[in-house]
């Protein structure tokens, strides 16, 4: 465990209106020194303070990203691969360049070289993925949205913010249930998600800043690492969060009206709850901290206190205009230094690796035992699990021992016991032969006496034993069901009841469904969907008919081969235990006596024979183990081919009876599957959805810009911006509400 306290480096925002004489920077590069003007109107007597000295990890002024990323970024990529959780955190006002620091500004206008620290740390964290070449690394990415008290997922915009939900695992770390976590395998798949989740988010515009984040934001990278080399069993798992936090706004100066101020009395309200944590963190007296108060501190839980190494970068905006906020900026950065945080290094065991593990140790605990037994001249010691066959002759060995030492223990030697599996294989059949044992009879008076006592006194008082001890009801009774009254029956019968029903089964009372026909459909009866259905297989749907075919065809070839692979490997795997049997018995008939002195002799032309056979047939059964692996790939790849040309046969047919006759697919029978032409309920089955904000404008139609220099990461920067520029990205989320 490492007990740290939070890094916090201050960044000031370049403007040509610095005020230099009320913010001194040191030259240690890590304090500054705030002059605050004494507020007029306040009376003679003014005890305002003017003089602020604040010291912090780092102070950066007017720095370029690179700079930045050099700062805080390198040291967050090592600590998360080294199986640490990292959270970097950006706090300020609103318009003080948070959102500029993180993600660089509005993507799709951002250059390379501009970009911000959570694209220049997803293109560190691959590069050094790949130096890893003996570590296998899997990553996945979230990106959540907290907006207005609600959170929202930035990767899914049709999850609803009720299904997001807040809670903590037995170890009390941190999770949001409902949020999807995407698999990526590049650089580039990464960024394409950070432009996908970019242009979900919330932004407005006021006095102080024409694109405002009006919503905190984490970009989660969840990573598990393995060692490809030695201790595979051991998984690390780690969490990198990068958060991007709404800025602090006085609706004084941001002149803000209807639901933009609301955003920002969401935003402080939350901020506020965030300094009330930090608080009761630099207090060691308080016992409870408030990190349920709002859910951006609840999804903070371990960042703040908790298992983690955190940064946080405070940006501030250095004009005389903004120098109670830079003041507020400063003060809770430094309150955050006094936070300390337990970062422990994350892993689990891998189940599966741990059992090979384990059974790898056992194979030469039992070599080290065979090979103790053959020294001490000790043979037919067995350290297997018992068959039944070896069950039952020991019991029977047990039986006849308890059986012979009744009255006289000395009469007869114990049984040997050679091995700690023998002894409990005995005690196991001792254990079985008591619960067999029978019941014992109660005589008359309460007293116990055995089976055969009890019978012997039972057939001289002239009973039948069996008699006495069956089972069933006193003689002359007979076993009946219960029946209920003849008046309980209804009137009428009711097995003559039948409900009038059509074709459809459904009964004439109920009503039926309508869907309004166009004139030119009214004249004309549409055809059944049956027949429509084969129309529309050898017209207009041919070639999706034809596809739809082929696929299932090779489907259904692949499988037989399958079967067939399957049962060649059970054939071979069957000969191989008989070869293993043989041999086994060879060497046992050719072993030397104990004690006889002689030397193992070498392997005869049967023995040999068997093993030559034995490694022939392990490399088929590998060769097929491969093939059939590879069969399976495309059988599971095949049918979702043959899924997604169902759906599609499906929709394309609704579009076109709707088209051709002028009614829509009735929902009581369904157009025909593509599959078996029998009509089924398309409205089951789950169509091709568009999103919302999917579609491009005209005057967004552009073509982005190639890479303008040698670096290598940079073409995997503009791919992905290219693909996100084809996201049309919503303007405000004002009226964003959850989908009802």
């Amino acid at each position: 465990m490492v007990r740290s306290a939070v890094r916090v480096v201050l960044r000031t925002r370049p403007t040509s209106k610095f005020a230099e004489d009320c913010i001194k920077m040191n030259s240690d590069n890590r304090s500054i020194v705030l002059s605050m003007p004494k507020r007029e109107g306040l009376g003679v007597v003014n005890h305002q303070q003017e003089s602020y000295n604040f010291k912090f990890d780092s102070v950066q002024h007017n720095v370029g990203q690179e700079k930045m990323f050099e700062t805080c970024g390198e040291e967050m990529v090592r600590n998360v691969l080294d199986g640490y959780n990292v959270t970097l955190l950006a706090y300020g006002q609103t318009g003080a360049g948070k959102t500029y620091t993180m993600t660089g500004g509005k993507y799709t206008q951002a250059s390379y070289s501009q970009r911000g620290l959570v694209p220049r740390t997803i293109s560190d964290l691959f590069n050094m993925i790949k130096a890893k070449t003996n570590t296998a690394v899997t990553v996945r990415i979230s990106y959540a949205e907290i907006y207005n008290e609600n959170i929202y997922d930035l990767l899914d915009p049709s999850t609803q913010p009720t299904d997001l939900v807040v809670h903590e695992d037995a170890k009390g770390g941190v999770q949001v249930k409902g949020l999807c976590y995407r698999p990526v395998a590049s650089e580039e798949d990464a960024l394409g998600l950070l432009f996908e989740g970019e242009s979900n988010r919330a932004i407005g515009e006021h006095q102080l800043n024409k694109a405002s984040s009006r919503s905190h934001t984490i970009f989660s990278l969840s990573l598990e690492s393995r060692d490809g080399v030695e201790g595979q069993e051991r998984v690390l798992l780690s969490k990198l969060h990068l958060v991007d936090l709404a800025g602090s706004e006085r609706l004084s100066k941001t002149k803000s009206e209807g639901s933009v101020a609301k955003e920002a009395q969401y935003i402080n309200k939350s901020l506020s709850f965030l300094e009330q944590v930090i608080i009761a963190l630099g207090d060691k007296s308080r016992d409870h901290i408030p990190y349920r108060s709002s859910k951006l501190t609840h999804m903070l839980k371990d960042s703040l206190g908790g298992n983690c190494k955190t940064i946080m970068i405070a940006n501030i905006w250095g004009e005389s205009a903004q120098l109670e906020e830079t003041l507020s900026t400063c003060k809770f950065a430094q309150r955050m230094t006094r936070v300390a945080n337990d970062a422990t290094v994350n892993f689990r065991q891998d189940a599966e690796m741990l059992v090979k593990k384990y059974e790898r140790e056992i194979r030469e605990l039992k070599q080290e035992l065979a090979m103790h037994d053959s020294f001490s001249s000790r043979s037919g010691v067995s350290y297997d699990k018992y068959s039944e066959g070896q069950r039952v002759e020991l019991r029977s060995m047990v039986k006849i021992f308890l059986e012979e030492t009744v009255g006289i223990p000395d009469s007869v030697d114990p049984l040997e016991m050679t091995s700690l599996r023998h002894m409990k294989e005995i005690l196991f059949q001792c254990r079985h032969l008591y619960q067999e044992r029978p019941a014992p009879i109660v005589a008359a008076g309460g007293s116990r006496v055995s089976y055969a006592e009890g019978a012997s006194m039972l057939i001289a008082n002239g009973e039948d034993v069996a008699e006495k001890h069956a089972v069933g009801d006193a003689e002359g009774e007979e076993l009946s069901m219960p029946c209920a009254p003849a008046d309980a029956r209804p009137e009428g019968d009711m097995q003559s009841y039948t409900p009038r029903s059509d074709a459809s089964g459904l009964p004439h009372e109920l009503p039926e469904l309508s869907v309004p026909k166009t004139p030119a459909a009214q004249s004309v009866p549409p055809p059944s969907k049956t027949d429509a259905y084969e129309n529309y297989k050898v017209g207009p749907g041919a070639e999706l008919f034809k596809a739809l075919t082929e696929n299932k065809s090779t489907v259904k070839e692949r499988k037989k081969k399958s079967k067939e692979l399957a049962n060649k490997i059970n054939a071979t795997k069957h000969e191989m235990d008989e070869l293993r049997v043989k041999v086994d018995e060879i060497r046992e008939a050719h072993s030397p006596q104990p004690n006889s002195g002689s030397s193992p002799s070498a392997p005869g032309e049967a023995e040999v024979a068997c093993l030559m056979r034995m490694k022939d047939l392990k490399k088929q059964y590998r060769d097929a183990y491969e093939e059939l692996k590879m069969i399976k790939s495309e059988i599971d790849y095949t049918s979702r081919l043959v899924e997604e040309c169902t759906m599609n046969m499906l929709s394309e047919f609704e579009k076109w009876f709707t088209e051709q006759y002028g009614v829509a697919v009735m929902m009581s029978d369904g157009p025909p599957s593509p599959a078996d032409s029998t009509p089924r309920d398309i409205s089951r089955m789950r169509t091709p959805m568009t999103l919302p904000g999917m579609d491009l404008d005209d005057e967004d139609q552009h073509e982005l810009p190639g890479p303008t220099s040698d670096d290598p990461n940079e073409a995997a920067w503009m791919n992905s911006k290219r693909d996100a520029a084809k996201l049309k990205k919503p303007q405000s989320k004002q009226a964003k509400k959850p989908m009802r």
